[in-house]
């Protein structure tokens, strides 16, 4: 059966969850999940309208006794679906199929980060959480479209709702997508959009505003914690996911923490001493030349070809993750938004969250959603509201961001550095700016030149690509004389990118994008490379 076999190729790990086979005369669909929320079986009905729905909603205090799927049956059922999404906090996506009115919607959370995919044509409709499903639809032609590689060697991520075939398309954020199952038709209509945040006067009460920040960021947080849940989080050298640790009711003590990283590196010294602040259990997860492409080619799997697999840090141990907490609090894009990095003088902020920030970074939250189910407070609806409505000339350069860390969580960030500078946010003046400057530029330099002194990223791979196992695993598939890449890209460009590393000079984020795409074409045309490297141990 076609259902059937659409839904064992989301099946990934034995704890996974498979919901009944919904079939009738119009519509056949299921579900797969992990069975940490949302874990009753699906659909949800009333009547002829049954509802699929994956991720949380968070709602108003007086709601909170209503389950999510009876509050979106109810407020679909009263004509009140669109005045109800506005206003809903939460990342998700829901399916409504109402058989007396023959209507199917595709339904995205407001900032689109529960992402679903599309197919549509005269035959019918199609969605599901990953590519990779839609290969099983008969009669579904699912040729690569050339600008989509161009596009994804070339910044590493796709724009906007596209994939790797024309016919596959991503919802877009805040979006209801309506199909007319008697007409074949299309409708697609917008809940909301970021122009709604009504902007603050360009002259703000800094004190104020950062005091604001620090109850919005508490409740954020607060919000998405809930007791007997099994509550963690990653605990890295920077900025975002501290104030997360920070930020945690005493309820979720002794915190589960993870840190991934090479032995050494800034990341893991600074990890230990923020997680020394309060009562915790922190484990190391080690990254190494000898461990790193652990999982990674499964990585591309899951993620359908969508993520360099440089960029799949964790990944090495991610069933053990699981043994740890079920439950992550992840700090995605604090510092894009907040610390206002994704508001350059000439880059459109709102356009590199649409795309780096959904189509990259957030592939990130796609591969952790293997093993846990993971929660976004800097994605809080009044948190980002909030955000978005301050000047970016306070949120540049992390401004008011620090101002409202320093101010809220003294403890945490007063004294003990942040990885990027190797200094606290505290450190301000003439002196200290030329010290970070030089800082910075050392840094960059690290990056490129692996040999000099004091290299503390928690990674180095351009040098653990010049080694084994990954030089010989990295001179095979991309000068191998059957390499699928090369039916779009130029061999001689690829083999030079590659001899020129191995010298000594740095093409690793082009390596990594050719030998994903690689992998991924095999994987998805060929079946091939999907063997799964055994996780390594948790060192605590």
């Amino acid at each position: 059966m076609i259902l059937g076999r659409m839904r064992q190729s989301l099946v990934y790990r034995p704890h996974y969850r498979c919901d009944r086979l919904f079939i009738d005369n119009t519509i056949a669909a299921t579900r797969v999940h992990l069975g940490i929320v949302q874990a009753e079986e699906q659909p949800f009905s009333r009547g002829d309208v049954h509802l699929w729905f994956d991720g949380e909603l968070y709602p108003a205090p007086s709601q909170e006794k209503i389950t999510a799927h009876e509050l979106l049956l109810s407020n679909y059922s009263h004509d009140n679906l669109f005045p109800f999404l506005h206003t809903i906090d939460g990342i998700f996506t829901a399916v409504i199929y109402d058989g007396k009115k023959q209507t199917l919607l595709l339904i995205s959370d407001r900032y689109g980060l529960r992402h679903l995919y599309y197919c549509a044509d005269n035959a019918g409709i199609s969605w599901a959480s990953e590519i990779k499903v839609f290969k099983h639809l008969p009669g579904q032609s699912l040729d690569v479209n050339p600008d989509r590689v161009s596009e994804f060697i070339h910044t590493g991520y796709f724009s906007g709702n596209s994939t790797w075939f024309d016919a596959v398309k991503l919802l877009e954020p805040a979006t209801v997508l309506s199909w007319d199952i008697k007409n074949a038709s299309l409708e697609r209509k917008q809940y909301w959009n970021w122009g709604e945040i009504k902007p603050m006067r360009e002259t703000i009460a800094v004190q104020a505003v950062s005091e604001a920040l620090g109850i919005a960021f508490k409740k954020a947080v607060q919000k998405r914690c809930r007791i007997g849940e099994r509550i963690g989080l990653g605990l890295s050298g920077g900025l975002d996911s501290r104030a997360i640790f920070a930020s945690l009711p005493s309820f979720t003590e002794p915190i589960k923490v993870i840190t991934f990283g090479r032995e050494g590196c800034n990341d893991i010294h600074i990890a230990r001493q923020v997680a020394a602040l309060r009562p915790s259990s922190h484990c190391i997860l080690p990254i190494g030349r000898d461990n790193w492409l652990n999982n990674r080619r499964e990585g591309i799997w899951l993620t359908d070809g969508q993520i360099n697999l440089l960029h799949m840090h964790g990944i090495e141990q991610i069933d053990d993750i699981r043994d740890f907490f079920d439950i992550g609090l992840n700090g995605f894009l604090g510092d894009a938004l907040l610390g206002g990095s994704y508001g350059g003088h000439t880059d459109d902020e709102l356009a590199r969250y649409a795309d780096r920030g959904r189509r990259f970074i957030a592939m990130g939250l796609s591969l952790d959603n293997i093993a846990i189910h993971t929660r976004i407070p800097f994605f809080d609806n009044d948190l980002m509201e909030l955000t978005m409505s301050i000047p970016m000339k306070y949120r540049r350069g992390s401004f008011i961001y620090n101002r409202m860390l320093l101010e809220t969580f003294p403890d945490f960030f007063r004294s003990i550095p942040w990885q990027k500078t190797g200094m606290p946010i505290s450190a301000a003046g003439p002196f200290w700016e030329t010290i970070r400057f030089i800082r910075r530029c050392y840094y960059k330099a690290q990056r490129k030149i692996a040999s000099l002194p004091g290299n503390i990223g928690y990674t180095d791979y351009p040098f653990w690509i010049r080694g084994d196992p990954a030089r010989t695993f990295f001179s095979d598939l991309l000068t191998s004389k059957s390499a699928m890449l090369y039916e779009y890209i130029d061999p001689n460009m690829v083999t030079a990118h590659l001899s020129r590393h191995f010298a000594g000079l740095d093409y690793t984020e082009l390596l990594g994008r050719y030998v994903t795409l690689e992998i991924w074409m095999r994987q998805f045309f060929k079946g091939e490379l999907m063997e799964i490297h055994k996780p390594a141990d948790l060192h605590p």
